[in-house]
């Protein structure tokens, strides 16, 4: 019984891969996917060519690292953050051997 299933699962399988070739024999379905994937490339580099449109993504990206780093040196908001998480950690250990104190007790 698995052997039949499994030759009727091949022959769906092959009979499906046969129509698909036969499909794109007559619809050339794979050159007009390829075209427009040629035409879709060479339309962005002609319009980053004319606008510039990669050198200005990563001038902005190091623009806004800059600031970024700036604002960081001047509001230290990492080391901020570290200490702000140093101390809750210390609060819920602290809390932590409170209970294990009330348990035992």
């Amino acid at each position: 019984e698995a052997g039949d299933v499994a030759r009727a699962a091949g022959a769906v399988v092959a009979t499906a891969g046969s129509e698909a070739k036969e499909l794109n024999e007559r619809h050339h379905i794979s050159e007009r996917a390829r075209d427009a994937a040629v035409s879709a490339l060479e339309t962005a580099r002609d319009a980053n060519e004319r606008y510039g449109i990669v050198e200005r993504a990563k001038d902005a990206g190091a623009a806004a690292c800059q600031q970024i780093v700036r604002y960081e040196n001047e509001h230290h908001v990492l080391q901020r953050i570290r200490q702000q998480t140093v101390e809750g950690i210390k609060i819920i250990g602290n809390k932590l051997r409170e209970c294990r104190r009330d348990t035992t007790a």
